[in-house]
């Protein structure tokens, strides 16, 4: 598992929102498992779905992918 992201990825979006987007959701396609059932691959949903980024084949679990810009809460 590698944890850096790939930062060639963004540099044509001007956004940071957009940049995160981009990065996070190309590391998770390749680095995440999935939580409910350990499979060790989630397929990336196509953009725009209403339900989420990422989906397991094994469980059929669905997976949205958030980011948070400044510190993280106690939830």
């Amino acid at each position: 598992m590698y944890f850096d992201f790939d930062l060639s990825l963004a540099q044509s979006y001007k956004s940071s929102t957009q940049k995160i987007r981009i990065m996070s959701e190309s590391w998770a396609k390749d680095n995440m498992f999935c939580p409910c059932c350990g499979n060790p691959y989630i397929k990336k949903l196509d953009n725009n779905i209403p339900v989420g980024d990422f989906k397991c084949d094994n469980c059929s679990s669905v997976f949205e992918l958030k980011s948070k810009k400044g510190k993280l809460g106690k939830k």
